[in-house]
This record gives structure tokens, C-alpha cells and sequence, in this order.
């Protein structure tokens, strides 16, 4: 069965659950990115008047999975962020059920357009889930079951790229890269890989996200850093293949360490100055 005709025969199926208000299509394929091994993600969004009826979900899983048993998680079941869903696999095609509550999204898409970010760590591999992936799961997705334009409303709010949204994420992931690398050198002098290691790719992920900022693209995750970056009109040189190179020889003696860090360091440097340059010009078209 084409991809098409498959998600046709889940909306179908999955629209009469109760408490779904909204279906979307979302990740690789909503982007038109995927690749032949992507998984179809698939968006069920409930409301806190009415929580989506999980046993439902589980029934319609078995029926449609190849095999017996497939994942199906209660409501917050993968944590806050992520919420849960179910993995199936569906005349060979993966498939994910991705369960979104529409009043946390839509607060949480308020707490964005007025400048405030949340990180949790905890939540994703390999660098956790940011508040306002919401957003780009929201700008990215398509509708296939939004009968009272729920997606559609939510989608006039977050474009253009909220001015507050991108000042807070320039601002607050510059200064956590400068605290970061501040706290790395002590450990780099010592040897310590696996401080330094994990020190240095949480400075470069925020690198990351001021390009995302400066160029008013919403993040969503490493997989399409790649492709993003080259498209990026703001970024520094050969951005992608400096943090590769960094990335991928860190090393594990101390004078290989401390280097690694100066390399951090002069990418720091560069990304900050795009990063005033941007919010100066900002700060003169407000006045």
C-alpha cells in the first residue's frame, strides 16, 4: 500500500477514538525530508476537556499492527514534552502515534511568542526537548483531521517567527555556551574526557540553536541540521564541517582537550558577533 493510502486508512480508523480533536502528519514527512526508512509520524491531539480514550488507541493499534503487542503508552507516559504514543508497524511501514494535549501545546506556544524558554534534558536524545519545538511541530505539520481548524488556528500564531521567541533563545543559549566553556577548562587540564566530551556538545547544541534563531527557522531536531545550516543566510563558514571535525576527534589527553575547547571557542566568538549584530538591528527597528 502507498504511503498515501496508509495514512488514509489510520485517519479513518483513529478520527472516531474518543477525545481526538485534531489528526496531523507530522516529522520527515509533513517536511517532505524522509527517507526510505523514515517513520510515519502521526499526531493525535485531545483536549483536557476530554482525554483521549487509550484503550481505543490500543484496540485500533492491534488491529492495524503487524504483529501482536504493539507499544501503546498511557497519557505522559514518555514525559512531559513527548507525552506518548504507540510505535506499530503497518504492512511493514513504521508508523508512530505521537499523543499532544492542545491546552499544553497552546500555552506553551503562548509562553513562546512572549519570550520564555524551557530546556529539559531529560526528555530526548541526544540533547533533550526545547519548548519551542512545539512551535515547529505546529509550523511543519499537516492537517488531516481538524474540523474545527484547531491546527490551522494554532499555525496563524506562530508565523512570522515570534521577535521575542528568537531574542530569548540568541540570548539565553549564547550565555549557557560562555558558562559551559567557562566550566571546561579545569576539567580539560585534568584529562577529563568525559567531563569535556559532554561539556563541548552541549556548547556546540546551543551554538546550533542561535543559528536556528538568527535565521527565524524552527528547530526540531539533529537529523535536519545539515540541510538546515546550508540553507542558513546567517551562519559562520563551513559551520557543519568545523563542529564534525571538533565532534569527532575531541581526544583524550589534556593539551587534546584544552584544543578542542579553543576550537569551541573561536565558533563561539563568531556565532556571538552574529548574534549582536542581529540584535542590534532589532533594537534599531524598535525604536
Amino acid at each position: 500500500m502507498q504511503v498515501e493510502a496508509l495514512i488514509n486508512v489510520i485517519v479513518e480508523r483513529v478520527k472516531h477514538i474518543k477525545g481526538v480533536k485534531a489528526i496531523v502528519l507530522g516529522g520527515s514527512y509533513a517536511s517532505n525530508t524522509q527517507r526510505p526508512d523514515s517513520d510515519i509520524d502521526i499526531g493525535l491531539y485531545y483536549g483536557s476537556d476530554q482525554l483521549l480514550d487509550i484503550k481505543a488507541v490500543r484496540a485500533v493499534a492491534q488491529e492495524l499492527n503487524d504483529f501482536p503487542d504493539p507499544t501503546v503508552t498511557a497519557l505522559g507516559g514518555w514525559g512531559t514534552w513527548v507525552n506518548g504514543g504507540a510505535w506499530l508497524t503497518i504492512q511493514g511501514q513504521r508508523v508512530d502515534f505521537l499523543y499532544r494535549d492542545l491546552n499544553f501545546v497552546t500555552t506553551t506556544i503562548d509562553d513562546c511568542l512572549h519570550g520564555k524558554v524551557i530546556s529539559d534534558y531529560w526528555q530526548q536524545p541526544a540533547y533533550g526537548f526545547h519548548n519551542f519545538m512545539y512551535c515547529t511541530e505546529t509550523a511543519i505539520c499537516k492537517p488531516l483531521y481538524d474540523p474545527e481548524y484547531i491546527i490551522e488556528t494554532l499555525k496563524t500564531r506562530i508565523n512570522p517567527y515570534p521577535l521575542l521567541l528568537q531574542k530569548a533563545i540568541i540570548k539565553n543559549f549564547l550565555w549557557s555556551v560562555r558558562f559551559t566553556l567557562e566550566n571546561m577548562y579545569k576539567p580539560a587540564k585534568r584529562g577529563e574526557v568525559y567531563m569535556v566530551v559532554g561539556g563541548l556538545a552541549r556548547a556546540v547544541h546551543c551554538l546550533v540553536q542561535v543559528l536556528y534563531a538568527l535565521n527565524k527557522v524552527y528547530y526540531l531536531s539533529e537529523k535536519r541540521l545539515a540541510a538546515d545550516v546550508a540553507a542558513f543566510a546567517i551562519k559562520p563558514d563551513n559551520f557543519v564541517e568545523c563542529i564534525t571535525v571538533l565532534l569527532g576527534k575531541i581526544g583524550t589527553t589534556g593539551e587534546q582537550l584544552q584544543a578542542s575547547i579553543a576550537a569551541v571557542e573561536e565558533l563561539y566568538a563568531q556565532v556571538d558577533q552574529l548574534g549582536s549584530d542581529v540584535l542590534n538591528q532589532v533594537a534599531d527597528t524598535n525604536h
